[in-house]
């Protein structure tokens, strides 16, 4: 019929269905990947300078208690170095990462990579235990492995401004992955070098570490170079508008528009006797002159977060303090006399093992939390670090050791997301500084009372010591900031 011709039956071949996204494109985007590929060139610089820094972190810490031991230093003298070395870099990383906003984040990474040069061309030299304790305090160099001086801190505060809140987690997976890669073929590299320095070459364990150290510099100058192609995107918006190179026409619009809203009342006066003092989420904002200009001021809600936070954040370092990677090396070197090679193969296998876990934590945190991933994932390796000394027997103390690195350093990417989230933008580089500067000021300690215990033949308390006070870290992150709400941007 007529009518029955009016109505178009749908044709079924010419419907188009959505494609399924491949298993391949899901497991990118699962683990973050696809975030870093679509992230800006200045993310995927700061993720380069991470990788090439943690593998010069990684061949210097390998060696750094054998070359002292090498040059005839004794184990509390080695101790009160490490202390002495993080002590002092507490002093220059929080000044420049306190002020980095200010004088330039770009400005601050170029320094420091001058002063990471710096150092190592120092400890290439020199054999005199002051000169290289000098060098270690005004320079760079990382005596436990982990992050020294300003780089981290003004990295993960540019990272957090330079990416979406919904990829940031992705972002420092990622980054924090990297530096583990990097640190694995650190010490992979340098192990493998200096054993054939040594073996086929036939020189001293002196001037074979001490290639390291050359090559140490080498890298502070490619991360200088790599500095200087950062952008102005990495800096905070009032400091382009300071150096004049933020000054648009849009910005003068946005000005206008806040005359006319301050114009029918006292604010207006009062902005232009420059004693406006506006309050924003707790946070005074005044015009301050001098140096009290570059100090940034925190929020009420900040100041009582940071308040919880120092004490928690300053049991975690003092515990991995006492057992850091130089020490750690030393253990194994003095109680199964393991050599340079294999050490480096072991701590690579530990690195790997933590690369893993950087990815693990990436999609564990998308589904349990960012805090229950913090804790879930540390306390399990706080409790093995404790059973390391337990063990006479080589491949136990191994596995041990390997899975204690995979899991020890999960909740670091979500503990920076953590910190960024609670914050807000324009205290994220000085808050994240300052974590740093009681975390290095914390892990400075740890080394002196493992190296009498060493001296004294009980190093083992030190392990025990390092797990009792990094449980109650993760108990005390657990009680405080379960409900905690994050996303302050």
């Amino acid at each position: 019929m007529a009518g029955e011709d009016s109505y178009p039956t749908p044709d079924t071949q010419s419907l188009e269905v959505a494609p399924r996204p491949s298993k391949l494109r899901s497991l990118v985007r699962e683990v973050g990947l696809q975030a870093l590929i679509e992230a800006p060139s200045d993310v995927r610089i700061l993720c380069f300078q991470r990788v090439i820094r943690m593998v010069a972190y990684g061949q210097a810490t390998l060696i750094l208690t054998l070359y002292f031991t090498a040059l005839g230093f004794s184990d509390e003298l080695i101790g009160f170095f490490m202390s002495a070395t993080l002590l002092g870099d507490v002093c220059i990383s929080f000044f420049l990462t306190l002020f980095a906003d200010s004088l330039g984040r770009r400005r601050v990474l170029i320094l420091g990579c001058a002063m990471m040069f710096f150092s190592g061309v120092v400890f290439a030299t020199s054999d005199n235990f002051w000169i290289l304790l000098v060098a270690a305090i005004v320079g760079v160099i990382s005596p436990s492995g982990a992050e020294v001086g300003p780089f981290r801190a003004v990295e993960e505060s540019t990272l957090a401004h330079l990416v979406p809140t919904e990829t940031r987690s992705d972002i420092y997976s990622w980054y924090a992955l990297l530096g583990r890669v990097g640190a694995a073929v650190g010490t992979l590299s340098c192990g493998a070098l200096v054993q054939y320095l040594q073996d086929s070459l036939g020189w001293s364990n002196v001037r074979s570490y001490r290639s390291i150290y050359i090559f140490y510099s080498s890298i502070a100058l490619v991360k200088l170079y790599t500095s200087c192609k950062l952008s102005e995107k990495c800096e905070l918006e009032s400091f382009l508008i300071r150096q004049g190179q933020k000054v648009t026409e849009h910005d003068a619009d946005e000005e206008a528009e806040d005359a006319m809203l301050l114009q029918s009342t006292e604010e207006l006066e009062e902005a232009l006797r420059d004693e406006v003092v506006l309050e924003e989420d707790g946070v005074s904002h005044s015009n301050k002159s001098g140096i009290r200009a570059l100090i940034p001021t925190l929020s009420s809600r900040s100041r009582k977060t940071i308040l919880i936070l120092i004490p928690l954040i300053f049991l975690d370092a003092f515990g991995q303090g006492l057992v850091n990677n130089s020490w750690l090396t030393y253990y194994f070197n003095d109680k199964f006399g393991i050599k340079e090679a294999s050490l480096g193969i072991m701590f690579f296998i530990g690195h790997a093992c933590a690369s893993i876990g950087a990815l693990i934590a990436a999609s564990t945190a998308k589904r349990l939390g960012i805090v229950q991933t913090m804790v879930l994932t540390h306390l399990p390796s706080s409790i093995i670090l404790g059973m390391i000394p337990a063990t006479n027997n080589l491949f136990i103390a191994t596995v041990l050791f390997a899975f204690r690195s995979g899991t020890n350093m999960m909740d670091t990417a979500p503990r920076q997301v953590f910190i960024s989230s609670i914050v807000l933008s324009e205290e994220r580089t000085s808050v994240m500084g300052l974590m740093n500067v009681v975390r290095t000021l914390s892990t400075g300690i740890g080394p002196s009372i493992t190296g009498a215990f060493a001296g004294q033949g009980n190093m083992w308390i030190s392990f025990e010591i390092a797990m009792a006070v990094k449980v109650l870290y993760d108990v005390g992150i657990l009680s405080f900031f379960l409900r905690e709400k994050l996303d302050r941007s």
